[in-house]
């Protein structure tokens, strides 16, 4: 991120490309739409997505649990550093008692990003 200090909460274009979104929409898992703040494909070429959500989930989970704790890091823009560390490959993932994870490291710094088998981001969040 270079220092570089996004406002939080972006939902530019590139976040959700049009392609993407079609092929969410036309597949046949639950979301909402109207909802989805981001979408990329991981590595794997899965298609994965964060949606506004609620407090337990999505969005609004991750900005109440952990805006902070971003901050300390320096990322401001949650959803474009999100994307950012989708196009690295994890260094692990597996399942446990919450659900599918993966862990990822940028800059030095280890990320976890929680996710539904559909594809739906549950929490993102620093690790170390």
């Amino acid at each position: 991120m270079n220092g570089e200090k996004l406002d939080i909460g972006s939902t530019a274009d590139d976040l959700k490309p049009p392609e993407l979104m079609k092929e969410l929409e036309n597949s046949e898992v639950k979301c909402n739409i109207d909802k989805v703040i981001a979408i990329s494909k991981t590595r794997e070429n899965k298609i994965i997505w964060l949606e506004k959500g609620n407090s337990q989930s999505g969005y609004t989970h991750i900005v109440e649990r952990h805006l902070n704790d971003f901050a300390e890091r320096g990322i401001a823009d949650i959803p474009k550093f999100l994307n950012k560390i989708l196009e690295t490959e994890p260094v692990k993932s597996g399942t446990n008692k919450k659900g599918n994870f993966a862990d990822y490291v940028f800059n030095g710094k280890k990320f976890r990003l929680a996710y539904g088998n559909n594809g739906y981001i549950v929490s993102f969040y620093p690790i170390d």
